[in-house]
């Protein structure tokens, strides 16, 4: 997904991107843990996907930007939208 001359490629997320996003959410953002959280919701969340991040690289492939993820909404697995209560929310990290 890229204009020509653009600077940027912004792409879907990979695997391969898990540190380089991580260490920019630790640099851009004051949340202590960030990047561990970063670094979750790539390798392990149940609804988060590496593909799910939408990632700002730069086109000379030096360095990401941005990055952006969305989260499903839904039931935890197992579970239907009907459900309420603590248990519900069980699934969620």
């Amino acid at each position: 997904m890229q204009s020509i001359g653009d600077p940027y490629i912004i792409r879907p997320g990979r695997p391969t991107d898990i540190d380089r996003c991580a260490e920019l959410n630790e640099a851009v953002h004051p949340y202590p843990g960030i990047g561990s959280w970063t670094r979750d919701l790539f390798e392990g969340h149940p609804r988060v996907r590496p593909d799910d991040f939408l990632v700002a690289e730069r086109a000379d492939g030096t360095g990401i930007a941005a990055a952006l993820v969305g989260i499903r909404q839904g039931a935890p697995p197992g579970r239907s939208l009907g459900e309420s209560g603590p248990s519900a929310a069980s699934g969620c990290r």
